[in-house]
């Protein structure tokens, strides 16, 4: 997944989704996320298909989405391959931020995939 030293993510214990601003999202300040760069994108996640999700007063809708999501690409055991998170599309009251990172270590609904516990 793409990415940077300067992408800015909100940690959230009480869920396991990821969630990415879209490069295409014309209501995000920073667009994050091109699947069109990644070879190991995909459309849509097992088990999940929300198109809508709500985080305190944030609202986003997207869609879920696969890719390899890692911390840090030089350590591998980071990394996680065919990982599906919540790509947004469309957002409100969520300025200034890349996405989530949900460190909650349940991955049934409405959680979402966890990240932690794929590891």
């Amino acid at each position: 997944m793409q990415g940077d030293s300067s992408s800015m993510f909100v940690y959230d214990s009480g869920s396991g989704y990821l969630t990415v601003t879209a490069e295409s999202c014309t209501t995000c300040s920073s667009g994050y996320y091109n699947f069109a760069e990644s070879e190991t994108s995909g459309f849509g996640y097992t088990g999940y298909d929300q198109t809508k999700l709500m985080f305190g007063s944030a609202n986003f809708s997207g869609q879920m989405m696969t890719d390899r999501m890692c911390l840090d690409e030089k350590i591998n055991n980071t990394c996680v391959d065919n990982f599906g998170f919540f790509q947004i599309e469309h957002q409100i009251g969520f300025a200034g931020l890349n996405g989530i990172l949900g460190f909650s270590p349940y991955s049934e609904n409405p959680t979402g995939p966890s990240y932690m516990r794929t590891l």
